[in-house]
């Protein structure tokens, strides 16, 4: 295999179908060798790292709860459906409601800006259940008497790992 000179002698090619022997210094054989074993092992790396973000994606669909544009919600062991609205950062509830289910106390205020203005909005936490969750989250008091839902879910409960379907009923 290799010669006085450290040549390698019996590296055999095939060019045009004819079997070849070719002479490689045993420097250049090893950096060819080096250079292969690195494409090698960075394909190998490659393949890994588009596994474990497709194990990651699967993951963080699991964890994920699928949830419609109206949903409902148990709050003191009352069912009510609750309007799903990506478009408003906090949550919302009737005053009404709220004062029916004793909710409260009041942690806080918070200045609300929309299309009639700004307003000043008491801030309370409710215990409520959401598609098999169970979790406390902070709730504006709104009047919401003329509104079709009386809950409004906004995304300050939504990036907590919902995934809205508007298929889903």
């Amino acid at each position: 295999m290799l010669d006085k000179k450290g040549i390698i002698n019996s590296f055999m090619i095939k060019k045009d179908n004819i079997k070849t022997k070719i002479k490689i210094p045993i420097k250049k054989y090893f950096e060819y060798l080096y250079f292969i074993i690195h494409i090698i092992i960075f394909f190998i790396y490659k393949s890994n790292e588009k596994i474990k973000n497709y194990q990651n994606k699967l993951m963080m669909m699991e964890k994920n709860t699928l949830i419609g544009l109206v949903e409902k919600i148990v709050i003191n062991d009352r069912e009510f459906m609750a309007k799903i609205d990506t478009g408003a950062s906090k949550s919302s509830i009737d005053m009404e409601l709220a004062a029916s289910l004793k909710l409260g106390p009041i942690i806080g205020t918070r200045i609300y800006k929309n299309v009639h203005g700004k307003s000043i909005r008491p801030v309370i936490k409710i215990p409520l259940k959401i598609a098999d969750r169970n979790m406390i989250f902070k709730f504006n008091l709104a009047d919401r008497r003329k509104m079709r839902y009386k809950i409004l879910i906004g995304l300050n409960i939504l990036k907590n790992n919902f995934l809205i379907d508007p298929s889903k009923k």
